[in-house]
């Protein structure tokens, strides 16, 4: 069974079941057989080799001058990719002043076709210049994991820290001084 994840499509299916249409979808076809995911992001959609990710596709109203493909690539790999295929350029709704992985083929291009055919060509030969894995993301700590005694330390005003101190249900003290008397009105 092919790679599924959240909403992304299969790449057994024929074409992606997604709620938008797939812009430029002739390069779904000509990396058929490489991709195992596409993915909604950003309003575009990612183009997935297993876990790393390689292109988004975007074609929106808004910001219509970063439409096109976006290709992800090594900042260190960025200068040799450009000499093979000039028309990539920095995307400009990241307003950038150094170096990203991120590079757009803008869909104006007199010669977009032709790169991203090129840039399609590389992904088939498995160039390692194109596509990025994500970070790591640190494991989400389970709900309450403090109260149930996990490893994190309880906080001085929590339940479990007054339960662990052998007080009750009384409030907790404020700066090391004693709970404030709560005095009453006398009608």
């Amino acid at each position: 069974m092919a790679l599924r994840k959240r909403s992304g499509a299969r790449v057994s299916d024929p074409k992606p079941k997604l709620k938008k249409p797939v812009p430029f979808s002739f390069v779904l076809d000509e990396l058929d057989g490489v991709y195992t995911l596409v993915r909604p992001m950003f309003g575009a959609h990612a183009v997935y080799r297993d876990e790393k990710i390689l292109l988004i596709l975007r074609q929106k109203d808004a910001n219509p001058k970063d439409n096109g493909v976006w290709v992800v690539s090594p900042v260190d790999q960025v200068e040799s990719i450009k000499r093979e295929i000039p028309a990539l350029r920095e995307i400009f709704m990241f307003e950038t002043s150094g170096p990203t992985t991120w590079h757009n083929l803008p869909e104006e291009a007199p010669t977009f076709e032709e790169d991203v055919l090129r840039v399609c060509a590389l992904i088939r030969a498995g160039d390692p210049r194109i596509g990025k894995a994500p970070k790591e993301k640190k494991p989400k700590r389970p709900k309450g994991a403090a109260a149930k005694g996990a490893s994190t330390p309880a906080r001085s005003g929590s339940r479990a820290a007054r339960k662990a101190a052998g007080r009750k249900n009384s409030p907790p003290s404020r700066r090391g001084k004693a709970p404030a008397k709560r005095l009453r009105k006398e009608r």
